[in-house]
């Protein structure tokens, strides 16, 4: 069965519960920004309240320095203002990444851990790829 990005994330983040647990992780959110819905006032609610497309799925914060995670199926593909918020995030020097399951999660935290990144790129997983594909490193 295939797996939906809401049940990837709820894998991620019961990884990040945990690291927070043992304190590695010191915080971490969803950003709101996956609130479909067909009723126009809540659409207007959120729009007005400032909810807008395009941030990464999860903001996590270890040892002080902030990192982006978008979070995406194997099947799933980056909306343009995903792909512009990821790359103004990295050109600034804000550390934002993609991640396709969870064996890539998991990769991507123990890199950040470590405090390496060259591990996740060198393990040519899909949302490594993706990311050197959109930043122009491939």
């Amino acid at each position: 069965m295939k797996q939906t990005e809401y049940e990837l994330q709820c894998k991620c983040v019961l990884v990040l519960e945990d690291l927070q647990k043992y304190g590695v992780v010191k915080f971490f959110t969803a950003i709101p920004n996956s609130t479909f819905t067909k009723s126009w006032a809540v659409k207007r609610k959120n729009t007005l309240s400032g909810v807008r497309s395009g941030l990464c799925d999860l903001f996590i914060l270890i040892d002080g320095e902030c990192y982006f995670v978008e979070l995406k199926t194997l099947t799933g593909t980056l909306q343009p203002s995903q792909k512009e918020v990821i790359k103004a995030l990295n050109k600034k020097g804000r550390q934002a990444y993609i991640c396709c399951d969870l064996e890539e999660f998991v990769v991507l935290m123990n890199d950040l851990i470590a405090k390496k990144d060259d591990i996740y790129f060198k393990a040519n997983l899909k949302g490594a790829r993706m990311l050197k594909k959109l930043m122009n490193y491939a």
